[in-house]
């Protein structure tokens, strides 16, 4: 993929919701599924598929039995959503979408989504890419999307030390 496609994807996905960028994803590039460790961003993706209708498939290659937290989840949320997660399917090779935001607290709203990895071949796609810790969390607890309560245990945590980052920063300004 050349650098001026990539510009104008990135351009074209940045002004838009989760969902919308999800659906602009799924019509640019069909065959792509979402691969799952049910981690909190998949989870998040897995609410923005659903909510904007385009079908994209969600699997997991967790094999064999799958934590006990998480086979719970993936039940939690194929009843929620009224959806099969299957195990192993492919998401097109050469494609990959993400579901990690780097845990920033702060947002780098410069960060591409949409990336070349000339090196492995594979052109990487993350839609929360230029999203913080923070709005993922809120964007779970706005929609009410189900996560896995060792994630909640840990969020928690996060949250609380994003908060005391905040506080440390706005007494040194």
């Amino acid at each position: 993929m050349n650098s001026e496609t990539l510009a104008k994807l990135n351009e074209a996905l940045r002004p838009l919701d989760l969902p919308q960028r999800v659906a602009l994803i799924a019509r640019q590039f069909p065959d792509l599924a979402l691969t799952t460790a049910f981690g909190t961003e998949d989870q998040l993706l897995t609410w923005a598929i659903i909510e904007s209708g385009n079908g994209m498939q969600i699997a997991t290659h967790l094999t064999g039995p799958l934590l006990e937290h998480a086979q719970t989840l993936r039940d939690i949320t194929q009843e929620r959503y009224d959806i099969s997660i299957e195990t192993g399917a492919e998401n097109g090779g050469s494609l990959w979408i993400s579901g990690r935001s780097q845990h920033v607290v702060n947002a780098d709203r410069s960060k591409p989504l949409v990336v070349w990895h000339a090196d492995s071949d594979m052109l990487e796609i993350d839609p929360l890419a230029d999203w913080s810790f923070e709005e993922v969390l809120q964007a779970v607890a706005e929609h009410e999307v189900p996560i896995n309560p060792l994630f909640d245990i840990h969020t928690s945590a996060q949250r609380q030390n994003v908060s005391a980052e905040r506080r440390a920063e706005n007494r040194a300004a």
